[in-house]
């Protein structure tokens, strides 16, 4: 669930901000899991394009404490297979409906 309020409302200023911070801490957590001897994701499932990506910063967020990293990946494919068939069907739209007024009878199908 998406948190209705954010610590920092203006996102990439705070980043231009702190950049330096946000650099060493990463820095630090790569570390820490480098001499922990670089343990696996838990059980994460890697991404199907970026697995050497996927399973690197899988471990790391887990061996730092957060686990779950792509948790919700094919929820999140999913997702964007329904947008691709909404995208699909407007351009469908377009050029069945040649730029007059359509009723939902009409998109509904579609």
């Amino acid at each position: 669930m998406v948190a209705d309020v954010f610590r920092h409302p203006d996102l990439r200023s705070w980043v231009r901000s702190n950049w330096s911070e946000l650099v060493r801490a990463v820095l630090i957590l790569a570390k820490a899991w480098i001499v922990a001897g670089r343990p696996g994701a838990g059980g994460a499932s890697p991404s199907r394009s970026f697995e050497s990506w996927s399973k690197v910063i899988g471990g790391i967020l887990h061996h730092a404490g957060i686990p779950g990293f792509l948790g919700n990946l094919e929820e999140s494919y999913e997702e964007s297979t329904q947008e691709e068939r909404g995208i699909k069907a407007c351009e469908c739209l377009v050029e069945s409906c040649e730029c007059r007024e359509v009723g939902v009878n009409e998109l509904y199908p579609l």
